[in-house]
């Protein structure tokens, strides 16, 4: 079953970037403990937050400020 999430413009962000910090920030999770702490690997995430971004992407276009 696939869970239909309706997150504003501000909330996907947020998301994009608690993704992108996980993934490629300076406090990154190691990939030794990525599955535990995340429940998923960095590749899995990696291609949810593509996604992210570009719903992101779809909103900047639709509403820019």
């Amino acid at each position: 079953m696939l869970a239909d999430v309706d997150f504003d413009r501000d909330e996907l962000l947020w998301v994009n970037n608690a993704l992108n910090e996980v993934l490629h920030g300076p406090d990154a999770i190691e990939e030794w403990e990525f599955h535990a702490r995340m429940g998923g690997d960095p590749d899995q995430v990696q291609a949810l937050l593509r996604r992210v971004n570009a719903e992101v992407g779809v909103l900047r276009r639709a509403d820019p400020e």
